[in-house]
């Protein structure tokens, strides 16, 4: 048999764990293709697992794992999220300081930052201002050893060259 799955109950693709990990479906469909009415041969079974986008379901999905890349993957499919709670839910993803909701509402700014845009809520929707911010390497952080000593270096070669420069013009004068 196939096993589909679907964001919308109409267009499915072939599961794959590639596909799940981008999230967002909930319908799947077992089929198998035969002439037979045998159980060996069903011509199709749906189900759909439909969980409610409210405000602690979607901190939830945003919060579930934290993998490599998911910006990439995940932050479109949050945004489709995000926009379909309701009213209220909205304004407590945006304003809860409730450690899930506050850690999930941090790491979608995190991701559109990540990718070079702005996430506001505006006008009851979720959604990016268009305006592109430079993504900034984080050079210093708690265990990163290595841009310390990046930074120490650039600042001792840049101080050299200074000291090299301002020698070399009081000799000749």
């Amino acid at each position: 048999g196939v096993i589909s799955i679907s964001k919308n109950g109409e267009d499915y693709v072939p599961y794959s764990m590639e596909e799940t990990a981008k999230g967002g479906y909930r319908y799947f469909k077992i089929a198998y293709e035969g002439s037979s009415d045998s159980y060996s041969n069903i011509s199709s079974i749906a189900f759909t697992l439909r969980g409610q986008d409210n405000v602690v379901n979607v901190a939830n999905y945003i919060m579930y794992e934290d993998t490599e890349n998911q910006c990439l993957t995940k932050l479109d499919l949050a945004l489709d999220k995000l926009n379909n709670m309701s009213s209220s839910d909205k304004n407590t993803f945006w304003t809860s300081e409730n450690y899930v909701i506050s850690s999930a509402r941090e790491r979608v700014l995190a991701w559109s930052a990540h990718q070079g845009k702005e996430l506001i809520f505006e006008d009851g929707r979720f959604q990016f201002n268009g305006v592109h911010i430079a993504s900034a390497p984080i050079i210093f952080s708690e265990n990163n050893d290595t841009g310390a000593m990046v930074f120490i270096l650039f600042a001792t070669a840049l101080l050299s060259f200074g000291g090299y420069a301002f020698f070399r013009k009081k000799r000749e004068e």
